[in-house]
């Protein structure tokens, strides 16, 4: 589910999902992802990736640390700038109150 995050320049989807990437939860484990994913979301401020950087390092080495920086900077360029609100409903859901006068209720089609 953070995958979905993950494409916005926020760290907290970022790093949510790089804590799926390293303990592969919902996602098959990858650490030099993760690494990557926690870079991209330290350097746009989050102190809870800069914490899991450090225990990553110790389980990577040298080479798998440069593969994974070496991503950071594609993976910040395709970052899309973060929307004011994510809202993520599951299809089966139904459409929830809009409080804004003649918007429709989320999950409703036009």
């Amino acid at each position: 589910m953070f995958k979905l995050g993950a494409k916005f320049s926020y760290s907290p989807s970022l790093a949510s999902y790089a804590i799926d990437l390293q303990f592969g939860l919902g996602v098959e484990k990858d650490l030099i992802k993760a690494y990557t994913y926690y870079e991209a979301a330290r350097q746009l401020g989050s102190t809870v990736a800069a914490t899991r950087l450090k225990t990553l390092d110790d389980l990577l080495t040298a080479a798998e640390k440069a593969t994974a920086m070496d991503a950071v900077i594609p993976l910040r360029r395709q970052l899309k700038p973060a929307p004011g609100v994510i809202m993520l409903q599951y299809p089966e859901m139904r459409p929830l109150y809009v409080p804004w006068p003649g918007a429709a209720p989320v999950g409703s089609t036009p």
